[in-house]
């Protein structure tokens, strides 16, 4: 049944000269960039309280390797952030804690024992942490501005995009009569 529908469907007839589908294809483009703005502003905050934990302790060698807690990022997301082969973990260098080995990432115990692990930001990868995760520009007021910036860019698409086509249509028409 789901494969009848995917069978027949068709974009013969997706007229983007037409208002209704013009506006739907703008609300699509608005709502995945909206989505992408939340989940960047959400990963930014994540990432950077951990980067900003490690920094404003200064720890940058194993020597001295800071605790979850210690940097004031415990928490299961920020834990989830630091699982093995994360992007963040690029970054930060885990020393694992005495005598255990680190399990898989899909080992259910990995958030414990990230918990228990100690963290430090290496030298060499300080310069570039802080320019990525500069705190001033990552707010919720910067978040607001851009959704804000996409929603003018929405209305204002509204109201010219349509005209714009219409205009160039008819140009094209005048030049060529039509034979494109």
């Amino acid at each position: 049944m789901i494969l009848d529908y995917y069978r027949d469907l068709s974009f013969t007839y997706l007229d983007i000269s037409d208002p209704a589908g013009l506006v739907y294809l703008m609300l699509a483009v608005y709502l995945g960039i909206l989505i992408a703005l939340v989940a960047s502003f959400f990963y930014k905050q994540t990432t950077g309280r951990v980067i900003w934990g490690l920094l404003g302790r200064e720890a940058l060698s194993p020597e001295t390797a800071i605790t979850a807690k210690e940097g004031g990022f415990s928490g299961a997301r920020y834990l989830r952030a630091l699982r093995p082969r994360s992007m963040l973990r690029k970054t930060v260098s885990v020393l694992p804690p005495e005598g255990e080995e680190e399990p898989a990432a899909s080992d259910r115990g990995i958030l414990s024992w990230l918990g228990r692990a100690r963290f430090y930001l290496p030298i060499e990868k300080r310069e570039p942490s802080e320019r990525r995760f500069a705190r001033r520009g990552n707010g919720v007021p910067a978040l607001l501005f851009a959704i804000l910036l996409s929603t003018a860019a929405l209305v204002l698409t509204y109201f010219l995009l349509s005209p714009f086509l219409r205009m160039t249509d008819n140009a094209l028409t005048s030049l060529f009569g039509g034979s494109l």
